[in-house]
């Protein structure tokens, strides 16, 4: 499942500093040198400021985590004009080219590990999916790694994003499906509500019945991805079965949501947010 062709490091910060500067977004790293010429040592590296700090997993103080729901908002209000990876020369054409291209990536993995699993999410994504929902969405600048390990909180309470490798342009949903199962079903109630308050003073989140969708691929793309992890680290990484019970528990709801999504066809992060306690 590794792809070749991920870029990482300085090529992702010479893609993203032009956008930041434009925005003045200032919930990064400044990243003071790069070298990607290997004539110093063999490795592209670069030079980045240190953060003093603590990641945001650490933190019990309700008003860093309004801070971070106002940094992730700020950041989603970064407008893009493609879809897909930054570093990437060739990204998808529409936001619903940048979803069935997703999509036929997780199922062709399942197809190889898990049949039974593909035909289950090959029937979800038919039955369910719709691009007329989409229509008239334009993409955003995403972290597409957003979870807590990820948010540093510095000594004196400045908000950084680190690790941006994984950047592109998309709809603002996305970045907070790995938040929610690595982090926010284990947040108290006090936080997360906090988290969407700041969230909720610069952006409103719309969610469709495609974004449970794209949340129950990304669960059976995690199932993969566990069934061939070796890292034992599951204070880190959940465990397969975590990811299989929250797969059927998804699939056990498709029915409720078909019942909430009928009317209207779009509803506000409160009804995403009942559904991670």
């Amino acid at each position: 499942m590794d792809n070749i062709d991920f870029k990482q490091g300085s090529c992702v910060f010479s893609a993203l500093k032009p956008v930041f500067d434009q925005y003045s977004y200032n919930h990064c790293c400044n990243v003071y040198y790069e070298d990607d010429s290997l004539d110093i040592i063999p490795y592209s590296y670069s030079v980045m400021e240190e953060i003093v700090g603590l990641t945001l997993s650490c933190s019990n103080d309700e008003d860093t985590f309004y801070c971070v729901g106002e940094a992730l908002a700020k950041l989603h209000s970064i407008s893009l004009s493609f879809w897909g990876p930054v570093t990437e020369k060739s990204q998808a054409a529409s936001v619903n080219d940048y979803y069935t291209m997703y999509y036929n990536k997780v199922l062709h993995n399942l197809d190889k590990y898990d049949k039974h699993l593909y035909r289950i999410v090959t029937e979800v994504i038919e039955n369910n999916y719709c691009p007329c929902l989409y229509a008239g969405r334009a993409p955003v600048l995403l972290h597409h790694d957003f979870h807590f390990s990820n948010i540093m909180v510095s000594t004196n309470k400045n908000i950084k994003f680190i690790d941006w490798d994984s950047a592109r342009g998309g709809l603002e949903e996305l970045d907070f499906v790995k938040l929610k199962y690595m982090n926010l079903l284990h947040l108290p109630l006090s936080k997360l509500q906090s988290f969407i308050s700041g969230y909720n003073s610069h952006r409103t989140l719309e969610l469709n019945q495609n974004y449970y969708v794209y949340e129950l691929v990304w669960l059976a793309k995690m199932v993969i991805f566990e069934s061939n992890n070796s890292n034992d680290n599951k204070s880190y990484y959940p465990s397969k079965q975590f990811y299989l019970e929250m797969l059927k528990k998804s699939l056990d709801r498709i029915d409720t949501y078909d019942e909430m999504l009928l009317t209207p066809n779009r509803y506000s992060i409160n009804a995403w947010l009942s559904n991670c306690i």
